[in-house]
C-alpha cells in the first residue's frame, strides 16, 4: 500500500517495558490514562507524569473500560470483571462471560451503555463472533464469521460502528441504530501492509488504525480511504486512543518484539482531537 508518512511532534514516549500494550484508555484530568499488558496480565496507568502498574492476573487480560461508579472494566480471559480503579487486591465482580472456546479481545463501552468486545476462537477460522454485554450481565451475539475480533469505534453521532478483524485483515462499518449488517472498507495484505489492530475515530469522523507488523498508524477517511501513516520505530503497533483534557493527544501503544524496541506508549500530536467516551452503567 503506497501511503505517503507524514511527521508528527511527538510529546511524550513512555516506556512502561510491556509485553504486549493494549487497549489505551482516558478516564479524566485527574486519573489520567489507563492501558493493559496483555502479555503479562497487569494493569498500567500514567497521572500526573507518573506511570505505575500491577497486576491483575496471571491470564489474559485484553482490554480496560471505564466504569460509570470510578471503577474499570476488564475483558479477562472469557470474562467481564468490575474491579476497583487502583492496585488490584483480588477484588472483582464478573459481571459476564463468553462460552467456552471463544476468548475476549479489544472491548469499549459504546453509545448504548453496553460493553462491545470482539473475540478470539482458535478452534477454526471465522468460528468467533462480535459481543455486547449489559450491566445486568445480559449478553448477546451480533457479528459472526469472525476470526481475530480487534478495534473498535463509532462515528460522533453514534450512528455507524467500526470493527476490525484481525484474522481477516479487514476494516468494516455497520449501521448501530439500529444495528446492521457490516460493509468491509479495507483489507490488508499481511505480507506486505501488516495486520489491521486497534482503532479510533476523531472528531471529524477520519479513522485512526494500528497497524500489527507496519511500524505505524493508518490515518483513514470515513469511508476507510488512506490518507497519510504515521511511522513509528517500533515493528507492533497495538493501538491507539485520544486522551488529555483537550482529547487532543494520540496514545499510541505497541508490542515488545525480539529484533527491535516495543513495549511503550506514544502520546502524539496528530493535529486532530478525539472523542468522548463512554462508561459501562453501575449494575
Amino acid at each position: 500500500m503506497n501511503v505517503p508518512s507524514r511527521s508528527v511532534a511527538t510529546i511524550e514516549v513512555v516506556d512502561a517495558g510491556c509485553d504486549l500494550a493494549e487497549s489505551p484508555l482516558w478516564l479524566d484530568s485527574q486519573r489520567g490514562i489507563r492501558w493493559v499488558d496483555a502479555g503479562r496480565g497487569d494493569l498500567h496507568a500514567l497521572r500526573d507524569g507518573r506511570h505505575e502498574s500491577w497486576s491483575v492476573t496471571d491470564g489474559l487480560v485484553s482490554a480496560v473500560a471505564e466504569g460509570a461508579g470510578g471503577d474499570l472494566l476488564l475483558a479477562v480471559g472469557r470474562e467481564l470483571w468490575r474491579v476497583p480503579d487502583g492496585p488490584f487486591t483480588g477484588t472483582a465482580t464478573v459481571v459476564a462471560q463468553v462460552p467456552p472456546g471463544a476468548v475476549l479481545n479489544d472491548a469499549k463501552v459504546g453509545p448504548d451503555g453496553r460493553l462491545w468486545a470482539g473475540t478470539v476462537d482458535r478452534s477454526q477460522p471465522a468460528a468467533a463472533a462480535l459481543w455486547s454485554f449489559g450491566a445486568g450481565g445480559d449478553v448477546r451475539r451480533h457479528w459472526t464469521g469472525v476470526t481475530h475480533g480487534n478495534g473498535l469505534a463509532w462515528n460522533a453521532s453514534g450512528s455507524l460502528f467500526y470493527f476490525v478483524d484481525s484474522g481477516a485483515g479487514t476494516l468494516s462499518c455497520g449501521p448501530f441504530d439500529p444495528f446492521g449488517q457490516p460493509t468491509v472498507l479495507l483489507t490488508l495484505d499481511r505480507e506486505v501492509d501488516g495486520i489491521p489492530d486497534g482503532l479510533a475515530v476523531d472528531s471529524t469522523g477520519d479513522l485512526w488504525l494500528a497497524v500489527w507488523g507496519g511500524h505505524c498508524v493508518l490515518h483513514l477517511d470515513a469511508s476507510g480511504n488512506p490518507i497519510d501513516r504515521i511511522a513509528l520505530p517500533e515493528r507492533n503497533v497495538t493501538s491507539c486512543a485520544f486522551v488529555s483534557a483537550g482529547l487532543d493527544v494520540l496514545a499510541v501503544t505497541t508490542a515488545a518484539d525480539p529484533g527491535g524496541p516495543g513495549g511503550a506508549v506514544h502520546l502524539l500530536d496528530v493535529g486532530r482531537t478525539g472523542l468522548p467516551g463512554y462508561a459501562f452503567p453501575e449494575g
